[in-house]
């Protein structure tokens, strides 16, 4: 509800925009909304759903390329009646319902088992105020926690939201070596996708096609992107290949298209290439959640899938700049649809390198040496002390 507000007032304001500045500041509070709009849904099914959890964000992710299909056409219908600032004042009210439908979300069985253990918590704590803690040996996770807690209880009000965002980042999830190439994946796909949807219809226009045909081709992999998302979520489900390897294939795809987009100047071919950057779309806009839930789990997936995204944003900063200076020294689109290959197919290397880096991991702690266990006294208990084994 506060993405789609905030979203709907960025194209609103940008309706009075006299230069382009005003339209950057516009369309990048425009995005942060749709940030808070786009991933809520993807969290809230990989808390409800296991075993057809591919399904169901296929399902649900549908509307976002039925968008892709109907808009573009619709936009430039709108521009050419109303002027580009008449689209934006339509486009801030089509971005409002969405808030109706944030309205119809469920609290999740997780985060309600979260709200009453954190009531629990705060009950005992007022039961053991009276006591002094004398020793307390924390790990380091625990370290960051107690500053973030200090933090908190400081009266400062800079300190306070300094507390709030670092605990709204779960940082740790950064130490796990197998998500790193996940995020440059996204970064990367980002990177090549954004480039992709920028140009291609400029290059359909340069090789003779007009306008409203050239629009049609994002409508083209909009809809292909629909039917992939409600297709191949059986393929993940019925385990025939892993959310990862379908990910990766389908990044293949759409790097040998985007080196063919230079090359054909005829409408049917520029389709069938948009179909195929359309199926890369439709799976990786489904396996995101999925492929953080295998990394981290089902409690730290929100974390998971927010750096994921952020790196899906990067890399579509990244691209837009990039693709830009290209075609400012070049005067041709064709280098940014290289780059976007080049982008696409180095994602589905990274993708491919998760079994190596499984075994990698796996010989590194077998090779470690063993270790006994003691038990030593603590209080009224006891714990496990590790004790290395005397290899001499």
């Amino acid at each position: 509800m506060t993405g789609a507000i905030v979203s709907s007032l960025a194209f609103f304001a940008a309706w009075f925009a006299t230069n382009i500045t005003h339209l950057y500041i516009s369309f990048a509070v425009a995005g942060i909304g749709f940030g808070f709009i786009y991933q809520p849904p993807m969290i809230i099914l990989a808390y409800y759903f296991d075993k057809k959890l591919a399904r169901a964000l296929g399902i649900s992710s549908a509307g976002t390329a039925i968008g892709n299909f109907a808009l573009p056409p619709l936009f430039q219908v709108f521009i050419n009646y109303y002027g580009w600032n008449g689209a934006l004042l339509i486009i801030s009210g089509l971005v409002a319902n969405a808030a109706m439908f944030g309205a119809l979300y469920r609290v999740s069985p997780l985060e309600l088992s979260a709200k009453s253990k954190s009531s629990n918590l705060h009950k005992r704590t007022k039961a053991l105020k009276t006591e002094t803690i004398k020793h307390v040996e924390v790990t380091s996770q625990d370290d960051q926690t107690d500053s973030i807690n200090e933090l908190k209880n400081n009266q400062n009000g800079c300190y306070r939201f300094v507390a709030i965002v670092l605990k709204s980042f779960d940082f740790h999830l950064l130490a796990n070596i197998r998500l790193i190439p996940i995020l440059l994946a996204n970064f990367t796909y980002g990177l090549a996708y954004v480039i992709i949807l920028q140009y291609l219809p400029a290059r359909a226009v340069d090789g003779g096609i007009s306008e409203i045909k050239a629009a049609f081709l994002l409508s083209i992999l909009g809809s292909v992107s629909v039917v992939v998302r409600f297709t191949h979520g059986y393929i993940i489900d019925y385990k025939i290949l892993t959310a990862r390897t379908l990910t990766a294939l389908s990044f293949l795809l759409a790097a040998v298209a985007c080196v063919f987009f230079p090359i054909s100047d005829e409408y049917a071919i520029l389709g069938i290439l948009s179909a195929l950057v359309g199926t890369a779309s439709g799976v990786f806009n489904v396996t995101v959640p999925i492929v953080a839930k295998e990394y981290v789990g089902v409690k730290r997936v929100s974390g998971a899938v927010g750096f994921m995204l952020l790196a899906t944003g990067a890399g579509v900063f990244v691209g837009l700049y990039l693709s830009g200076i290209l075609y400012d020294n070049t005067g041709s689109y064709n280098l940014a649809f290289f780059l976007a290959g080049a982008a696409f197919f180095i994602s589905s290397i990274l993708l491919f390198i998760d079994p190596l880096l499984i075994r990698l991991l796996r010989d590194g702690k077998s090779s470690m040496p063993p270790v006994t266990m003691h038990l030593r006294k603590k209080s009224n208990s006891y714990e496990q002390v590790p004790q290395p084994t005397d290899l001499s």
